[in-house]
C-alpha cells in the first residue's frame, strides 16, 4: 500500500474512532490493490504523507475532480524511482484527480522546479515551510489551510509550528 494510502486509511481509522464506530463489526479497512495504481504510476512521484482531499466539483468534461494535498513529498530525480538517493524531498506538492472512482480515474502530480530541481509547491517563506491542512470548495474557489512550520533543533523532529495561512 502506497504511503499515500496508508495516511488515507490512518486517517480514517482515526476518524472512525472518534466516532465511536471502529469496533470489528461496524468497520473493516482492506487494500484495495486496483486504486492503489493510481498513486504508483507516476514516473516521479514516489509517496507523501499528509494525504488531504478536496472535491472540486464536476470539471468540463463532466468528470468529478478531487485535489489532493501532500505533505512531506519524495520525487524522483530520474528513473531508479526505488533508490531514495535518486530522489529529493519537497515540504508540499499537490495532485488533481480526474474521476472519482480512483480504479478508473487519471491524477497529475505537481510540486515546484528551482534551480532545475523539485521544490515546494508552496514555496519555504525565509526559515518556515508549509505542511497542508484542510481545504474546501467556494463556489469556484478552493480554499486551502497549511500550517506554517520551521526547524527548532537538529534533527528530523526538530521542528515546530508557528501559525498558518489560508490561500
Amino acid at each position: 500500500m502506497s504511503t499515500a494510502l496508508r495516511s488515507i486509511v490512518a486517517a480514517l481509522l482515526a476518524q472512525a474512532t472518534t466516532l465511536g464506530c471502529a469496533d470489528d463489526s461496524r468497520f473493516e479497512a482492506q487494500a484495495w490493490p486496483e486504486a492503489n495504481r493510481l498513486f504508483q504510476g507516476d514516473p516521479r512521484f514516489m509517496g507523501a504523507d499528509g494525504a488531504y482531499s478536496v472535491d472540486l466539483g464536476l470539471g468540463p468534461d463532466g468528470e468529478g475532480r478531487v485535489l489532493w494535498l501532500f505533505g512531506d513529498t519524495f520525487v524522483a530525480t530520474n528513473s531508479a524511482r526505488d533508490d531514495d538517493a535518486a530522489s529529493a524531498m519537497v515540504r508540499n506538492s499537490l495532485a488533481v484527480q480526474t474521476g472519482y472512482d480512483p480504479s478508473r480515474a487519471f491524477i497529475q502530480f505537481y510540486w515546484g522546479t528551482r534551480d532545475g530541481q523539485p521544490s515546494s509547491f508552496v514555496p519555504e517563506k525565509d526559515e518556515h515551510w508549509f505542511w497542508p491542512g484542510h481545504g474546501i470548495r467556494v463556489k469556484d474557489r478552493a480554499l486551502l489551510f497549511y500550517g506554517q512550520v520551521h526547524q527548532t533543533s537538529p534533527g528530523m523532529w526538530g521542528f515546530d509550528a508557528d501559525g498558518w495561512g489560508a490561500f
